[in-house]
């Protein structure tokens, strides 16, 4: 579950080890949205594959000196 208190559209945190298994597991694993946490949460399961039910933006990247 990934949860917030602000809307549906709220921008959520989703690790690569996150993301990395829900594509290798789509009939078992799911990414269920929570939002109006604090107000009577509300839900729904994002769409797959991933990149059908949401916009990934990568903001992290490792950095390794050569």
């Amino acid at each position: 579950m990934k949860t917030t208190n602000g809307h549906a559209r709220t921008q959520f945190w989703l690790s690569r080890t996150q993301y990395e298994v829900a594509a290798q597991n789509p009939s078992t694993y799911r990414v269920r949205r929570v939002f109006h946490f604090q107000n009577g949460a509300e839900m729904f399961d994002i769409k797959r594959p991933l990149e059908s039910g949401l916009r990934l933006i990568w903001d992290k990247y490792a950095a390794v000196p050569r």
